[in-house]
This record gives structure tokens, sequence and C-alpha cells, in this order.
């Protein structure tokens, strides 16, 4: 369940970041927290 939803987060980042912006992971860090705690 976890990694099936990492891999979606990690699909849709990669399909509405820019290409000449990089990814900030800092930005991720909320969203893996929030599924963390249920």
């Amino acid at each position: 369940m976890v990694d099936g939803t990492r891999a979606l987060v990690q699909r849709l980042v990669y399909a509405q970041r820019p290409d000449h912006e990089p990814l900030h992971l800092d930005n991720l860090v909320p969203i893996g927290r929030r599924y963390k705690s249920d």
C-alpha cells in the first residue's frame, strides 16, 4: 500500500514539475508524515 502510494506521488510530481525546476523533496515530507499518521 505504501509503495503504491509512493509511486503514485512520484509519478504525479514528475509529471507536473517543469523540466528546468529541480525536484524539492521537502515538499513531499508533509505528505509522507500524513500517510504515516494513519
